[in-house]
Parts: C-alpha cells; structure tokens; sequence
C-alpha cells in the first residue's frame, strides 16, 4: 500500500483511509499539522490495533509532503447500532442526523450474497451467531456508503479491507455512477484469488 500511495500521492490526490472515523478528522488533521504527537493521535482517534505497523507510514509520508488524509470510515457506534438493532438501532443513535444526506444502495444481490455466506461459514465456528447477519450486513452497507460519501467528488488512493472493494462491490456500488476507479487486491503467495477480483492483484511473496 505504501508503494502504491508513495506513486500516486500528489497535491491534487489525498489517501483516504478505512481505519480513521469520520469524527476524528480533526485529530487527523491535527496529526498532519504537527500540532498533535502520535501517542496523542494513537490514544484518541481510535485506530485500528495494527494501524502503526500496517498503515501508519502511509500517514507519515503524507504528514511529510503536506498531503490530506481522509478519515472515512462511519464512527463505530452507528454501525454497531444498526448490527444489534438494524435501521431502527441508527434512528435511536443519538447523532443520526449525520446520515441524512446518505443513500446506502442495497441493490448489490451478489453482495448480500457474498457477505452472508461470509457469515453462515463464521457461525459454522461458532456457538450461535451474537447479531442477526442481515442487521450486521446493513451495518456492512453502512460502511460502504459513509466511506464512499467520505470521499464523494475527490481523486484519492482508497485503503480498506478487501470485503470493501473486492469484486467491484462494497464502496465502488455505493458510488455515484459514472465515478471513475481502479481497485487492487494484495493477497499472500499462499492464498487463492480470482481473475475478476480486482483490476489489479498483487501477490505478496511471504
């Protein structure tokens, strides 16, 4: 991803980022400024727990050249919200006006299809599932929309987790149509992929 971000990063084009929420855009910008420390943005923003080792140099190299980063990803909350209670559980959220001028597209039947027989093979591990798949898969579909929003009418490099954007599905349906893009897929030498999953996969050599 660093390589990647390192050829394409200009003035014009922004990294977009999966394990920043919305809400701490400012602590991000904050970060890029020189006006918040690491420990600081590692305490407050909430990332992911391997976000220094994984993606933290993507940052760093915008911190450096004076690129933007977008926070993208919908604050976790809401989207637990809509898990254990589906839209009803978002409408409860106090904050949910946040999402007024958001249209999630559920039209993805492949999708739907994909995610819940991600599911249905995870509960196979499992006792019982703890939510409902299809309340966890509008929490899904929540994701895709508010990160696609995040980024609506900017050119940028877009880091998420491969569900997100494998297959074209996941963010690139929750884009306005006509939107422009290319997606790539990084998998380890020892895992199976298909032709069609993105329009570039690189195989990692472990």
């Amino acid at each position: 991803e660093l390589y990647i971000w390192r050829i394409l990063a200009s003035d014009e084009r922004c990294l977009a980022l999966e394990m920043f929420e919305t809400d701490v855009q400012g602590l991000l910008d904050s970060y890029l400024s020189g006006d918040l420390s690491l420990d600081e943005l590692l305490e407050s923003a909430r990332p992911w727990s391997n976000y220094v080792e994984a993606y933290h140099p993507m940052v760093e190299y915008a911190a450096q050249n004076g690129y933007n980063v977008i926070a993208a990803n919908v604050p976790r909350h809401f989207a637990s919200a809509v898990a254990r209670r589906g839209w009803e559980g978002l409408r409860e959220t106090e904050g949910s006006e946040f999402f007024e001028s958001i249209i999630v597209d559920s039209t993805s039947v492949f999708y739907r299809q994909q995610f819940l027989a991600t599911m249905e093979a995870l509960s196979g591990q499992m006792q019982s599932m703890p939510m409902d798949p299809v309340n966890m898969y509008r929490a899904q579909l929540l994701k895709d929309a508010v990160m696609a929003s995040s980024i609506e009418g900017i050119s940028c490099v877009f880091v998420c987790g491969s569900f997100h954007s494998d297959f074209h599905s996941g963010i690139p349906d929750q884009l306005e149509s006509g939107v422009l893009y290319l997606t790539v897929s990084v998998v380890g030498e020892d895992e199976s992929w298909e032709a069609d999953q993105a329009d570039f996969v690189i195989v990692r050599e472990m």
